[in-house]
C-alpha cells in the first residue's frame, strides 16, 4: 500500500489518484478528485469559526473521515494516543502533520506528498520542521517518501541576513 497526502499547492495535480494500490488522504477542503480518507483535526468551535455551520453538514457528508475533536456521529476517532507514542511529542502542529503521523502508524510501503510546499507564511515556517522531523522517521522506519517533482517542501530559507 502507498499512500498520498494531498494539500492545496500546485503538486496536488500531480497526485496519483488513479495509480493502482495508492490510497487518497485529503483535508475536505482540498479534495483531488477521488480521497480515500478525510481528515479534520479541529475542534468544532474552530470548524464553526471558519468554516460557518454549514462545514458541520458538508463534513456529514463526507466518507471515511476521521477527526480528532467533537467527531461527527459517522467520522473515526484520530488514534491520537497511539500516534503520539509513535511519533513523541511536539510535531503535531499542523493537519498535514496529523495525517503524516497517521500514515507512518499504519506502516505503507511509501508515502507520498502532494500540493504540500509550505513555503509561503509564518505559519507554515512553524509547520515545516515537523514535516521535515516526520519524513525522516519514516525513511527511518522503512518507508519510502516520494515528494513530487517541483516540490519545494525542502527548498532552503533564505540565508540568515541576505
Amino acid at each position: 500500500m502507498h499512500i498520498a497526502i494531498v494539500g492545496r499547492g500546485s503538486s496536488s495535480r500531480l497526485t496519483p489518484t488513479q495509480a493502482p494500490g495508492w490510497q487518497v488522504w485529503a483535508m475536505p477542503w482540498c479534495p483531488p478528485g477521488r480521497v480515500d480518507r478525510y481528515f479534520d483535526i479541529h475542534a468544532r468551535r474552530h470548524r464553526q469559526r471558519y468554516g460557518g455551520h454549514g462545514y458541520e453538514g458538508y463534513l456529514a457528508g463526507l466518507p471515511n473521515l476521521t477527526m480528532l475533536h467533537d467527531p461527527l456521529p459517522h467520522a473515526a476517532l484520530y488514534p491520537l494516543a497511539a500516534v503520539r507514542a509513535q511519533v513523541g511529542p511536539g510535531v503535531l502542529t499542523s493537519s498535514v502533520a496529523y495525517m503524516l503521523a497517521a500514515a507512518i502508524l499504519d506502516r505503507p510501503a511509501v508515502i507520498g506528498l502532494y500540493g504540500v510546499e509550505m513555503v509561503t507564511t509564518d505559519e507554515y515556517r512553524r509547520q515545516r520542521p515537523a514535516i521535515h522531523y516526520l519524513l525522516g522517521l519514516a525513511h527511518g522506519v522503512g518507508i519510502g517518501v516520494h515528494l513530487p517533482p517541483g516540490c519545494r517542501l525542502f527548498q532552503p530559507a533564505p540565508d540568515y541576513g541576505a
